[in-house]
């Protein structure tokens, strides 16, 4: 049950930053490098959601190890952006994101 409900967190809030980068993309990007930085977080978000969707479902441990990145990349934005209300909210994502994908550790390194 854990292992499902910290799934679902992992897979909801992926999809949100997805979400978030893309509307970032055409809304809140001021100029081409914030654009290229919504575009590599999006790809990366995407990614992130097609893994936990397909090789995380199915109990993949590499799947388990790279969905440490998006967690380590979101969590980043909080030690650049220092005290900046965006930093604290990615390194609050980041920090939800790291306990639901330990929530789901049983689930792929349980003993056999």
């Amino acid at each position: 049950m854990l292992g499902k409900v910290g799934w679902v967190v992992l897979l909801i809030l992926n999809a949100m930053m997805l979400l978030n980068h893309l509307i970032g993309i055409v809304v809140i990007a001021a100029s081409s490098d914030e654009r290229q930085m919504f575009v590599g977080y999006a790809a990366m978000s995407a990614v992130a959601v097609l893994v936990l969707v397909f090789p995380y479902r199915e109990r993949r441990r590499w799947a388990w190890w790279a969905s440490w990145i998006p967690v380590l990349a979101i969590g980043a934005v909080f030690f650049i952006g220092g005290l900046s209300p965006i930093g604290w909210w990615y390194g609050a994502t980041a920090l939800v994101m790291a306990f639901a994908q330990l929530a789901t550790l049983r689930d792929f390194f349980r003993a056999t």
